[in-house]
């Protein structure tokens, strides 16, 4: 049976909790490769993340404040670090 989002790519934000969770791991059933974006919660994204690498793949996206405060439209935009899952590096 063909998945739905089979070779698409998602990025789910606030995917560590919640309906954020629900949706990076219905996604994943469904074929996507997700990209789990959280704030601070990295604990509960990994966990996260081993759900949707037990059906289909998943990469740690970490998005945050810098300095507590959104950048200006007029600057870069350079807080997303992304892990690769099966090492774990900052890619």
């Amino acid at each position: 049976m063909t998945k739905k989002l089979e070779g698409k790519k998602a990025i789910i934000t606030g995917a560590s909790r919640g309906i954020g969770k629900g949706i990076a791991l219905k996604f994943a059933e469904e074929g996507a490769i997700v990209g789990i974006n959280y704030n601070s919660s990295e604990g509960k994204a990994k966990d996260v993340l081993n759900g949707v690498n037990k059906k289909s793949k998943g990469i740690l996206l970490q998005g945050g404040r810098r300095g507590g405060r959104r950048p200006l439209p007029d600057e870069p935009d350079d807080r997303l670090t992304a892990h690769n899952s099966s090492t774990g590096e900052i890619i």
